[in-house]
């Protein structure tokens, strides 16, 4: 090699050493060899030299290879043209019959296109066990109903007054979720920690599929801390509340707890710093007989006299219509104090003092949770701002940042336990922000296989709810919401 070229034999070809080897001058089939005559081999690589008729043959193996190469490449141009020419007949013959588009694409949701396939109620209530075999029975027929309706998960909670199982005298103990003894400290304690290791108990039995709510009364603030701190701890999403809960005192009189006391403050900063939810659940409406707005004022006690049975003199139940010498045992109690309207007003009073005593300007990340529509709540937003406006201040009241439906909907969700009406499921969707509503069932009393029915056929009598939010509705809510307390993501989970 002379000059940085070299000379194949007989091939009259030429080219610097760096063309050869990183250009692709030299043919594969021909082993390159380094080597010097004389020199460092390192600077002085050399090829092997062939023969005239060696190089004549690949020249032309070379050329026929490029020949069919190009014969190739001319055939797929062809048929990319012929594709093209199809794809262009294809979109002519769609425009000329109007073709719809695919279902797939169709705004809303279409009947049968929309497969609600999930379901994460939270407020299944638990009914009470004498024994174990009572417990057994109760998860394997809530179990059976959940695979019945495609239930994956629900979230139970027990009624305000409990009779469970006591594991290690093998009794039945009957506890108040809502009354609680002042002067009997530890055992009111005792019972809050009876309640929900006997509900972590039920749910462990479910394999999973069970979360229960946690048990406190908010009176007793630094007990009701520590325990809604050991709920969290134990997987616990949120709280379960009824109503008014009530203190009696050593004088046999009976205090309210409204829950927006100074101490009450304490308790729903804790719930908030856990991420956790309050479900607050109605009772039966119960005050005094001088009517029903009596204990308006927050001021008056109920007392039972010297002699008188615990359940007499405390609480009187109103009952309309028992003017005029009625017999007040004929009167509706379902309807004025119970599920069919006492329930909504009994909430609605709670809701209104927490929001107008200024909880939710001190905590403004508590959420809390409330079952059948809101109790009449969502469909009353307007005219509550309306006939409150320019009432800030008014009756010692601290001076809110925000108006009622502001809190209702930054605070609050609501859940359609207990309604099988999609009329009140469209008002919903329009009064609040679509990661508000939840879907519960209320059971029991009311029926699984009802609710699930009623909310699988929505997207054929309302095709208009889209099915991204039914889905929501059904399940994905609520997984956000337990996800929040307990950083468990839900929709991971396998399915039945």
């Amino acid at each position: 090699m002379r000059g940085g070229s070299m000379l194949l034999l007989g091939c009259a070809l030429s080219a610097p050493i760096d063309q050869w080897s990183s250009g692709g001058l030299v043919p594969p089939q021909i082993a390159v060899t380094f080597g010097q005559e004389g020199g460092d081999p390192a600077r002085s690589p050399t090829v092997p030299l062939l023969s005239k008729a060696s190089c004549a043959t690949l020249q032309a193996e070379h050329a026929t290879l490029q020949a069919e190469y190009a014969a190739l490449h001319a055939e797929y141009a062809t048929l990319k043209a012929e594709h093209a020419t199809l794809q262009a007949e294809h979109a002519a013959h769609q425009t000329a019959s109007h073709e719809p588009a695919p279902a797939e694409a169709a705004p809303g949701n279409r009947g049968l296109l929309c497969d609600i396939d999930d379901f994460f109620p939270l407020e299944e209530h638990i009914d009470g066990a004498s024994n174990v075999s009572d417990i057994e029975r109760m998860v394997a027929d809530r179990l059976a109903a959940m695979h019945n309706a495609g239930i994956k998960r629900m979230i139970t909670s027990f009624h305000s007054s409990l009779t469970w199982v006591n594991f290690s005298s093998q009794e039945a103990v009957t506890i108040s979720l809502n009354t609680y003894n002042k002067s009997d400290y530890f055992h009111a304690i005792k019972n809050m920690r009876f309640a929900n290791e006997a509900m972590l108990d039920y749910a462990a039995r479910s394999s999973g599929r069970f979360f229960g709510l946690c048990s406190v009364y908010m009176g007793l603030t630094e007990a009701a801390i520590n325990e809604v701190q050991w709920c969290h701890a134990n997987g616990m999403p949120g709280i379960m509340i009824y109503g008014h809960q009530t203190m009696e005192n050593d004088d046999g009189s009976i205090t309210y707890d409204y829950y927006y006391k100074r101490s009450s403050l304490m308790v729903w900063r804790e719930i908030a710093r856990l991420k956790m939810f309050l479900y607050l659940h109605p009772t039966d409406l119960t005050v005094g007989p001088d009517g029903l707005y009596q204990d308006a004022a927050h001021s008056k006690v109920r007392t039972r006299a010297p002699g008188q049975a615990e359940d007499e003199g405390l609480i009187e139940q109103v009952k309309a219509y028992d003017e005029g010498g009625m017999d007040r045992d004929g009167s509706c109690t379902s309807f004025d104090t119970g599920a069919g309207y006492g329930y909504m007003i009994h909430v609605a009073q709670i809701v209104g003092n927490l929001i107008y005593h200024g909880v939710f300007d001190e905590v403004p990340d508590l959420k809390i949770v409330l079952g059948h529509n809101g109790e009449s709540l969502a469909f009353l937003l307007w005219r509550i701002d309306h006939r409150a406006s320019g009432q800030e201040g008014n009756c010692g009241l601290p001076t809110l940042k925000h108006n009622f439906s502001t809190y209702f909907r930054r605070n609050f969700y609501v859940t359609t336990s207990g309604f099988v009406d999609t009329v009140g499921l469209s008002h919903l969707i329009r009064a609040l922000p679509e990661d508000r509503i939840l879907f519960s069932m209320d059971s029991n009393p009311e029926s699984v296989k009802d609710a699930v029915d009623w909310y699988r056929s929505i997207p054929q009598t309302n095709p208009e709810i889209s099915c991204d939010l039914l889905q929501k509705i059904a399940y994905k809510n609520a997984e956000a919401l337990f996800a929040a307390s307990q950083g468990t993501d839900l929709s991971l989970t396998s399915g039945v």
